[in-house]
């Protein structure tokens, strides 16, 4: 299907906030190493660690707001959404999971254990069951979204605006039960269909519905700024406390990060990036998004091989240039593979 002028118009925010979540990703895995050696880390680098970690955790809530936005509005059968959906987030992450079960394999199986087939076997099973690398868990978690996909669309297309509203007032206020001190209460109520991750989804989708208010762009600003100094500030304070980093306030189902990242998704919704050098840049990113969320721990593990990392020089340089490295590595690397016959389906 040709896109027009509009249509590309249209999707250039979602680009560009997309390709922000994606490269954000990759940042705070590049400066995860120093923020969580809090002990063994100079203050001053900490703290700007932690300043960069605190803004990025829009990352994820920002990648669901955008399958909500575009996912739950389409009107599909089951069948339809497995294949044109669902097949598209598996056979990249079983292809990736391959290749980050074959590394790990190659690096510390000895060549008796890689001949014992059973054993093979079963850490193949185990891993593709657990997750072949930490940040997996996002695909678990998508896929388990993903299933539920095709039931909450249907409620979504035909709720009103009160009863979306109802849904994500509970859904807000039950998010500062992971915010101390609230944390603490214990209750019997059980509202566990109202919490998790599909708030993000369906908050996608409401906001996207939203008519263009790009003229209250300091309001967005605003909560993206509050929610992203609260995070900050408190994650400080409490590690400060403890002598020892703690991410409770890193929770993406916190009302700071729930507040920051519908700011900035707000924020890039109602206004528009000119440049046609940063659209096409944008456009690239954000197609090949799922690829490089894939592949960018792969070669965080290589470059580490090197001795290349956030503080293989003064983090001020170490952090940039890995972070450089490690995108342009996952790009090319992505759109390689996705021009091979067949590629595209594995590349993500």
């Amino acid at each position: 299907m040709k896109h027009t002028n509009v249509d590309r118009e249209r999707e250039n925010w979602a680009d560009t906030l997309r390709t922000i979540a994606c490269i954000g990703v990759i940042m705070i895995h590049t400066v995860a190493p120093i923020v969580t050696d809090f002990n063994g880390t100079d203050r001053v680098i900490w703290t700007i660690s932690n300043l960069i970690t605190s803004t990025l955790r829009f990352c994820v809530p920002i990648f669901l707001m955008l399958a909500g936005a575009f996912l739950l509005p389409r009107q599909m059968t089951f069948a339809d959404f497995l294949k044109r959906r669902f097949s598209k987030i598996i056979y990249p992450f079983l292809f990736w999971s391959a290749v980050y079960i074959a590394y790990e394999m190659i690096r510390k199986w000895s060549p008796e254990e890689m001949m014992n087939i059973p054993k093979v076997g079963r850490h193949i099973v185990s891993e593709l069951f657990h997750g072949a690398a930490y940040h997996f868990w996002y695909i678990y978690l998508i896929i388990g979204l993903y299933l539920f996909v095709p039931v909450i669309g249907v409620w979504a297309r035909q709720a009103t605006q009160k009863e979306m509203f109802f849904y994500l007032t509970i859904w807000f206020l039950l998010s500062f039960g992971n915010f101390p001190p609230f944390d603490r209460i214990n209750n019997e109520i059980d509202l566990r269909y109202f919490s998790g991750y599909m708030g993000f989804m369906v908050l996608g989708y409401a906001l996207s519905r939203m008519p263009n208010l790009g003229g209250r762009w300091p309001v967005w600003l605003f909560m993206a700024l509050i929610g992203s100094m609260v995070t900050t500030i408190s994650s400080h304070l409490l590690t400060l406390s403890l002598d020892s980093f703690k991410d409770t306030y890193y929770n993406y189902l916190t009302p700071n990060v729930i507040m920051g990242s519908a700011g900035l998704f707000l924020l890039f919704r109602n206004i528009r990036l000119k440049g046609s050098l940063w659209n096409r840049f944008a456009a690239i990113i954000s197609r090949h998004s799922y690829g490089i969320y894939l592949s960018h721990i792969f070669f965080l593990s290589m470059l580490e091989k090197f001795g290349i990392n956030s503080r293989f020089i003064h983090p001020a340089a170490g952090i940039p240039i890995t972070l450089i490295l490690v995108t342009l590595l996952s790009v090319v690397t992505v759109r390689a593979i996705a021009r091979l016959p067949f590629g595209s389906r594995i590349s993500g």
